[in-house]
């Protein structure tokens, strides 16, 4: 049985490795030059570049970890971020840190609604609506209520119990999880008639010529720069630029991912943008609403696509979610189709 797999990101990748490793004769179409989806990392002067944005391994999920761990080793990474906010640095997430340099003493725990309002107006409401290139009131709420007030001095970013970065970039491990496959780079896929078994990890309202209107995704644009003589720029992998007059949401120092101590750094700044490649689906009701017709012309028309990743289940997830939903459908796949192997 022949099964195609559209993408080589992460879901697309380890249903790649695991199929293929069961038997199944697998063909892998990715439209970029490059395997490794938007986790692809590149090494420039002796730093594994982010390409696409800084992505920290976390999860709760001790098998997950276990798995990623087989084809990398990962570092003890611990991701913290700090927010400039008038030349000033505050560490986030909200901590007993950023309520004295505030407030000084004079905040209560909890904190008061008052003082919540004051933090969010520094450093969420004008970070929001540039990254979501939309007014704030018109924000998913489940996206702000997320937004955590701690009251320890704990300033890691994920209270994950497993989080690393795997040492030499993420490449490696699509590398691995791909070694030996038939991959075709530079192809885009066009949907026929065929009745093969297709794993589609792009975007569902693409694949259908948008015959039902457009989904809307978030993207960025990204803005590079190599400093040679430079050994730190920020002293920290992000720094996140709230206010409205700074174009740029946040600036990636990518050394500090690996504790790298080579000579010069690296940075990119993340500029915000409703054009580009699709990063975050926009979770709203309207686009949730056509989504859901998507989906149900694909189930009903083409039974043999399934649909996985970012973009396909247009869902913001985490890597370690990722790999969990497609190892559940490599299992899938297995049982439906255990007499159709090679």
């Amino acid at each position: 049985m022949e099964i195609i797999i559209v993408g080589s990101g992460l879901f697309g990748s380890v249903c790649a490795y695991e199929l293929s490793n069961c038997g199944y004769n697998i063909t892998i179409v990715e439209k970029r030059n490059h395997i490794g989806g938007n986790c692809f990392t590149q090494n420039i002067e002796g730093i594994n570049i982010h390409k696409y944005g800084g992505h920290i391994f976390h999860t709760y999920n001790e098998q997950i970890w276990k798995y990623i761990n087989k084809f990398a080793k990962f570092n003890n990474y611990v991701h913290k971020v700090f927010s400039k906010y008038q030349n000033n640095l505050y560490s986030l997430p909200f901590n007993i840190s950023t309520y004295r340099q505030i407030f000084a003493d004079d905040f209560s725990i909890p904190l008061t609604a008052e003082q919540k309002n004051i933090l969010i107006d520094m450093f969420i409401k004008n970070y929001s609506e540039k990254q979501w290139q939309r007014k704030y009131e018109d924000i998913p709420e489940f996206i702000i209520s997320r937004i955590p007030f701690k009251y320890t001095f704990n300033n890691d970013y994920f209270e994950n119990q497993f989080q690393g970065i795997p040492i030499n970039g993420y490449t490696q491990i699509f590398e691995t999880l791909l070694n030996g496959l038939n991959l075709k780079l530079n192809e885009n896929f066009v949907l026929t008639d065929s009745k093969k078994y297709i794993i589609f990890t792009g975007r569902i309202d693409e694949l259908f010529d948008f015959k039902f209107g457009k989904l809307e995704f978030r993207s960025l644009k990204f803005e590079e720069q190599y400093f040679p003589n430079l050994d730190n720029f920020q002293y920290n992998s992000v720094i996140n630029y709230p206010e409205s007059n700074i174009a740029f949401t946040r600036i990636l120092e990518h050394k500090h991912f690996e504790y790298n101590k080579c000579k010069g750094t690296f940075i990119t700044k993340e500029f915000p943008s409703i054009d580009g490649e699709p990063y975050y689906p926009i979770n709203d009701e309207k686009n949730n609403k056509l989504y859901k017709r998507y989906i149900e012309y694909a189930n009903k028309n083409y039974p043999n696509i399934k649909f996985g990743g970012r973009l396909g289940l247009y869902q913001y997830l985490d890597m370690d979610k990722t790999i969990e939903i497609a190892l559940n459908l490599v299992e899938e796949i297995k049982v439906t189709y255990e007499n159709y192997k090679i």
